[in-house]
């Protein structure tokens, strides 16, 4: 917030007055385009294991992602078309901090809907800007 007339209090922006104006902002992103690909590495970054009932609702997962890029970047998250249809997740576009900032939280949902079997689901994570993807390689053995 604001000291007296100086200003906010932030890195670099001492000098940055109560009559300055903010042009255009930062556009919030809410959707993926429709020209990205999510494609899985041949090797995942991580990979995660559920077991779940069956006869369940399903399961929902908190998938903590640690930011890696130098700033806040925009990212996509998206199942491949390689996954089990079960699997879904929110939110799939937003802003990711910056390395050692708070990481993202996805909520990962799979719903077995009474099938006894193990789904595999490949999350895929695209920082476009920095030309990067996270994976996360994620089975869940419904019982």
């Amino acid at each position: 917030m604001g000291s007296g007339d100086r200003g906010p209090i932030l890195p670099n922006m001492e000098n940055l007055g109560s009559d300055a104006k903010v042009r255009d902002g930062i556009e919030e992103v809410s959707e993926i385009p429709a020209s990205m690909e999510f494609v899985m590495s041949s090797v995942s970054d991580s990979a995660v294991d559920i077991d779940v009932n069956s006869n369940s609702k399903g399961a929902t997962l908190c998938l903590t992602v640690k930011p890696v890029c130098m700033g806040f970047e925009d990212y996509f998250a998206k199942f491949d078309s390689e996954s089990h249809s079960s699997f879904s997740m929110t939110p799939v576009a937003e802003r990711m901090d910056r390395r050692g900032g708070e990481p993202t939280e996805l909520m990962v949902m799979c719903e077995p809907k009474g099938m006894p079997e193990t789904f595999v689901g490949n999350l895929v994570i695209n920082l476009p800007e920095d030309n990067i993807k996270i994976c996360y390689k994620i089975a869940v053995m419904s019982f």
